[in-house]
Protein backbone atom coordinates (compact mmCIF):
# COMPACT_ATOMS: atom_id res chain seq x y z
CA UNK A 1 0.00 0.00 0.00
CA UNK A 2 1.30 3.40 -0.94
CA UNK A 3 5.06 3.76 -0.72
CA UNK A 4 5.48 0.83 1.68
CA UNK A 5 7.65 -2.04 0.49
CA UNK A 6 5.34 -4.68 1.92
CA UNK A 7 1.62 -5.03 2.17
CA UNK A 8 -1.33 -7.30 2.04
CA UNK A 9 -3.62 -7.94 -0.87
CA UNK A 10 -7.19 -8.96 -0.27
CA UNK A 11 -9.05 -10.42 -3.21
CA UNK A 12 -12.53 -11.83 -3.43
CA UNK A 13 -13.06 -14.37 -6.18
CA UNK A 14 -16.45 -15.60 -7.28
CA UNK A 15 -16.83 -19.02 -8.89
CA UNK A 16 -20.18 -20.20 -10.20
CA UNK A 17 -20.35 -23.96 -9.92
CA UNK A 18 -22.74 -25.75 -12.26
CA UNK A 19 -25.29 -27.82 -10.42
CA UNK A 20 -23.71 -27.01 -7.05
CA UNK A 21 -20.97 -29.57 -7.75
CA UNK A 22 -18.30 -28.43 -5.32
CA UNK A 23 -16.02 -31.25 -6.49
CA UNK A 24 -15.75 -30.01 -10.07
CA UNK A 25 -12.14 -29.10 -11.02
CA UNK A 26 -12.27 -25.28 -10.80
CA UNK A 27 -14.11 -25.24 -7.46
CA UNK A 28 -11.79 -27.91 -6.11
CA UNK A 29 -8.72 -25.93 -7.22
CA UNK A 30 -10.01 -22.69 -5.69
CA UNK A 31 -10.75 -24.40 -2.37
CA UNK A 32 -7.22 -25.76 -2.35
CA UNK A 33 -5.39 -22.47 -2.88
CA UNK A 34 -7.52 -19.91 -1.03
CA UNK A 35 -7.53 -19.13 2.69
CA UNK A 36 -11.23 -19.78 2.82
CA UNK A 37 -14.43 -20.05 0.89
CA UNK A 38 -18.06 -19.12 1.40
CA UNK A 39 -20.54 -21.52 -0.18
CA UNK A 40 -23.97 -20.18 -1.09
CA UNK A 41 -26.72 -22.77 -1.32
CA UNK A 42 -29.84 -22.58 -3.48
CA UNK A 43 -31.90 -24.67 -1.00
CA UNK A 44 -31.14 -22.19 1.77
CA UNK A 45 -32.12 -19.28 -0.51
CA UNK A 46 -35.35 -21.06 -1.45
CA UNK A 47 -36.19 -21.26 2.27
CA UNK A 48 -35.85 -17.47 2.34
CA UNK A 49 -32.77 -17.21 4.54
CA UNK A 50 -30.28 -14.64 3.36
CA UNK A 51 -27.41 -14.63 3.12
CA UNK A 52 -27.82 -18.20 1.87
CA UNK A 53 -24.46 -19.31 3.29
CA UNK A 54 -23.96 -23.03 3.83
CA UNK A 55 -22.06 -22.87 7.11
CA UNK A 56 -21.01 -26.52 6.98
CA UNK A 57 -19.42 -26.27 3.54
CA UNK A 58 -17.82 -22.85 4.09
CA UNK A 59 -14.32 -22.70 5.57
CA UNK A 60 -11.89 -20.10 6.87
CA UNK A 61 -8.36 -21.32 7.41
CA UNK A 62 -7.36 -18.10 9.15
CA UNK A 63 -10.28 -17.92 11.59
CA UNK A 64 -8.74 -20.18 14.27
CA UNK A 65 -5.84 -17.73 14.60
CA UNK A 66 -8.11 -14.66 14.51
CA UNK A 67 -10.54 -15.84 17.21
CA UNK A 68 -9.92 -16.55 20.87
CA UNK A 69 -10.04 -20.06 22.30
CA UNK A 70 -13.52 -19.43 23.75
CA UNK A 71 -14.75 -18.04 20.41
CA UNK A 72 -13.31 -21.02 18.52
CA UNK A 73 -15.10 -23.35 20.97
CA UNK A 74 -18.40 -21.57 20.29
CA UNK A 75 -17.88 -21.80 16.54
CA UNK A 76 -16.93 -25.48 16.75
CA UNK A 77 -19.94 -26.32 18.93
CA UNK A 78 -22.30 -24.47 16.59
CA UNK A 79 -20.86 -26.25 13.53
CA UNK A 80 -21.12 -29.63 15.30
CA UNK A 81 -24.77 -29.03 16.17
CA UNK A 82 -25.57 -27.86 12.64
CA UNK A 83 -23.78 -30.91 11.22
CA UNK A 84 -25.61 -33.31 13.54
CA UNK A 85 -28.94 -31.78 12.52
CA UNK A 86 -28.01 -31.80 8.82
CA UNK A 87 -27.09 -35.51 8.86
CA UNK A 88 -30.38 -36.40 10.56
CA UNK A 89 -32.76 -33.90 8.93
CA UNK A 90 -34.59 -36.44 6.75
CA UNK A 91 -35.22 -38.69 9.74
CA UNK A 92 -36.39 -35.73 11.85
CA UNK A 93 -38.70 -34.36 9.13
CA UNK A 94 -40.17 -37.82 8.54
CA UNK A 95 -41.00 -38.13 12.24
CA UNK A 96 -38.73 -41.14 12.69
CA UNK A 97 -36.62 -39.67 15.48
CA UNK A 98 -37.74 -40.31 19.05
CA UNK A 99 -36.74 -37.33 21.22
CA UNK A 100 -34.52 -38.36 24.10
CA UNK A 101 -32.85 -41.25 22.29
CA UNK A 102 -29.74 -39.22 21.36
CA UNK A 103 -28.73 -36.27 23.57
CA UNK A 104 -26.46 -34.80 20.86
CA UNK A 105 -29.27 -34.86 18.31
CA UNK A 106 -31.69 -33.42 20.87
CA UNK A 107 -29.28 -30.50 21.42
CA UNK A 108 -28.93 -30.07 17.65
CA UNK A 109 -32.71 -30.07 17.11
CA UNK A 110 -33.14 -27.43 19.82
CA UNK A 111 -30.29 -25.25 18.56
CA UNK A 112 -31.02 -25.49 14.82
CA UNK A 113 -33.81 -22.86 14.50
CA UNK A 114 -31.93 -20.47 16.78
CA UNK A 115 -28.69 -20.90 14.81
CA UNK A 116 -30.54 -20.53 11.50
CA UNK A 117 -32.09 -17.26 12.71
CA UNK A 118 -28.71 -16.09 14.06
CA UNK A 119 -27.05 -16.56 10.66
CA UNK A 120 -29.88 -14.63 8.97
CA UNK A 121 -29.64 -11.62 11.30
CA UNK A 122 -28.88 -8.43 9.45
CA UNK A 123 -28.05 -6.34 12.48
CA UNK A 124 -24.45 -5.72 13.49
CA UNK A 125 -23.54 -4.63 16.96
CA UNK A 126 -19.98 -5.85 17.18
CA UNK A 127 -17.98 -9.04 17.44
CA UNK A 128 -18.42 -9.58 21.19
CA UNK A 129 -22.20 -9.14 21.00
CA UNK A 130 -22.34 -11.57 18.08
CA UNK A 131 -20.42 -14.20 20.03
CA UNK A 132 -22.67 -13.62 23.04
CA UNK A 133 -25.75 -14.19 20.86
CA UNK A 134 -24.14 -17.27 19.30
CA UNK A 135 -23.55 -18.66 22.79
CA UNK A 136 -27.19 -18.00 23.69
CA UNK A 137 -28.24 -20.11 20.70
CA UNK A 138 -26.33 -23.07 22.13
CA UNK A 139 -27.63 -23.00 25.72
CA UNK A 140 -30.39 -25.59 26.25
CA UNK A 141 -33.79 -24.36 27.39
CA UNK A 142 -34.11 -24.21 31.14
CA UNK A 143 -30.36 -24.08 31.84
CA UNK A 144 -29.92 -20.31 31.48
CA UNK A 145 -28.26 -18.90 34.56
CA UNK A 146 -28.26 -22.14 36.56
CA UNK A 147 -24.49 -22.49 36.63
CA UNK A 148 -24.51 -25.58 34.42
CA UNK A 149 -21.58 -26.65 32.30
CA UNK A 150 -23.23 -24.95 29.35
CA UNK A 151 -22.40 -21.52 30.76
CA UNK A 152 -18.97 -21.77 29.11
CA UNK A 153 -20.68 -22.49 25.80
CA UNK A 154 -22.77 -19.34 26.18
CA UNK A 155 -19.73 -17.15 25.78
CA UNK A 156 -18.97 -16.22 29.37
CA UNK A 157 -15.30 -16.51 28.53
CA UNK A 158 -13.01 -13.63 27.48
Amino acid sequence: PGTETQGDITAIFSVLVAGSDMDEPVADLMRGVLDGHVVLDRKIAERGRFPAIDILRSVSRSLPDAASEAENTLISTARQRLGTYDRSEMMIQAGLYAPGSDPLLDAAIEAWPKLDAFVAEDEWDGVQASFRRLGECLVPRGSEGNGSQDSDVAGDGP
